[in-house]
């Protein structure tokens, strides 16, 4: 439930320059699967429950032919087979019953549905209030996370204050609510662009006893950002494309996880503003020159994040860097990016080898690179 928004809110708020977008049949059929998946990949349950499979396998047969990648504008058409790619990978995963795989990949690409939709506020495609089902059982957290992917994000928070409220029970409990803060901080900054909500949601939780205490900590470290952000007075809606990548660049730099390849949480706050930033540039302006250094950078930042689940979100945004600039020198720093990143999540978790066709991938961008 968590990484849903975690990877969707690379979004930042939307910019007032934002046209009214029209869609075409073969896309908004794709786009109302994309929303009737919501529900169902919020909850694991709801996710496993053999009666809702036909409606699974119904979505991924609309969206597997799809060749679309954050844009159809973007200068290499080659990088929409991507798009594709990933949800052949999950309908695979889910007809062979490794549903949780196809539900944690499913999550990170359907967010890129979402991060280009959901910031258009003129765009008739997406709806604003989207239901759930009175059909579908989810816990108060699974239906904040629903409400917040389909921007409805007052709605979202009135879910979070409810399910927060309640004094966790176990452990499990515990884990579940730090996970809610984290989502409905990523909500605040890159959903929202709004300090003010990201101060009050931490300065609520972040002396909570019955959480982890190294959450809490994290907590009061994200709130001095959060504060020093509410003093810049930068708001993303009325700056140009280029100064939202320079500010993104600058607080990635200030951050210093350009150097290090393991996740970072120190500065989350930082992270997921650069983010948006990132991400709100490329939808305003797709083809313009910064594109590229722009795709590396938000590959970075989305490794930054402590959160496996956005591993297929960096390595796509990486991947395209490559396709995009090949024989460059900014392929060459995306592809050791990803080169290094990839090794660093298989070995760190027992020494596992890099699969086979992992490294055959990482081979042939890697060629396309130098």
């Amino acid at each position: 439930m968590h990484a849903l928004l975690t990877a969707l809110v690379l979004v930042a708020a939307p910019s007032p320059d934002a046209g009214t977008t029209t869609l075409r049949p073969s896309m908004q059929a794709s786009l109302g699967a994309v929303i009737g998946l919501q529900p169902l990949i919020a909850s694991p349950v709801a996710f496993r429950d053999p009666a809702n499979a036909a409606q699974i396998r119904a979505a991924l047969e609309v969206l597997s032919p799809l060749e679309h990648f954050f844009t159809n504008q973007a200068p290499a058409t080659g990088v929409a087979t991507l798009f594709a790619r990933e949800l052949n990978h999950a309908k695979d995963e889910f007809r062979n019953r490794n549903v949780e795989a196809a539900r944690a990949r499913l999550r990170s690409i359907t967010a890129l549905c979402f991060g280009c939709h959901v910031r258009q506020p003129s765009d008739r495609s997406f709806p604003a209030d989207a239901a759930l089902s009175d059909t579908l059982i989810l816990t108060g957290l699974e239906r904040a996370s629903f409400f917040a992917s389909t921007r409805q994000f007052d709605r979202a928070f009135t879910e979070w204050n409810k399910a927060l409220a309640v004094t966790p029970k176990n452990d499990v409990e515990a884990f579940e609510q730090t996970e809610a803060i984290r989502l409905a901080l990523s909500v605040a900054i890159q959903g929202e662009d709004n300090p003010q909500r990201a101060i009050s949601l931490l300065e609520q939780h972040k002396d909570r006893k019955e959480l982890p205490g190294f959450v809490t900590r994290q907590m009061k470290r994200w709130l001095i950002e959060a504060k020093s952000w509410q003093l810049e007075k930068f708001d993303s809606r009325k700056r140009p494309p280029a100064q939202l990548v320079s500010k993104a660049k600058a607080l990635i730099e200030l951050a210093g996880v350009e150097d290090f390849v393991t996740p970072d949480d120190t500065r989350l706050v930082s992270h997921l503003r650069a983010a948006g930033y990132l991400q709100e540039a490329l939808r305003r302006q797709p083809t313009a020159a910064f594109r590229g250094e722009a795709l590396y950078l938000l590959g970075v930042v989305s490794a930054a994040n402590a959160d496996p689940l956005l591993w297929r979100l960096e390595w796509i945004t990486l991947e395209s860097c490559i396709r995009e600039n090949p024989k460059t020198d900014l392929a060459r720093r995306c592809a050791d990016r990803l080169s290094e990143r990839t090794y660093f999540a298989y070995t760190s978790r027992g020494g596992l080898d890099v699969p086979g066709s992992v490294a055959s991938e990482l081979g042939e961008l890697n060629a396309l690179a130098k």
